[in-house]
């Protein structure tokens, strides 16, 4: 079943199978391996990647539920991640630095 969708701004046709999910395709397909492989159930948010401006996990979305949707993972150029309207990352404390280290 083709599908086509876009991903970082740019188009992208699949030929696959209906029910290949979302993580298959980016990183063995498009070689964006920013979204991680983790739990597989959504449990742990390794894959998050952004689907029309809502933020999922990308183990759980399949090929079929892609068709005229936008994909936006970490991979996206800062320029066209702020035309997407994506909030910011948060901003770095001094709390939060002391607690990382």
């Amino acid at each position: 079943m083709p599908v086509t969708f876009h991903v970082n701004g740019e188009p992208v046709r699949h030929d696959g199978p209906a029910d290949r999910r979302l993580l298959a395709i980016l990183r063995e397909d498009l070689a964006l391996t920013g979204a991680k492989p983790g739990c597989e159930v959504g449990r742990c948010g390794a894959c998050l990647v952004w689907l029309d401006g809502e933020p999922v996990n990308a183990c759980l979305v399949m090929a079929w539920q892609l068709d005229g949707r936008r994909v936006t993972t970490i991979e996206t150029p800062p320029a066209r991640r702020c035309a997407t309207r994506l909030p910011p990352p948060a901003p770095c404390s001094a709390a939060t630095a002391t607690q990382a280290s």
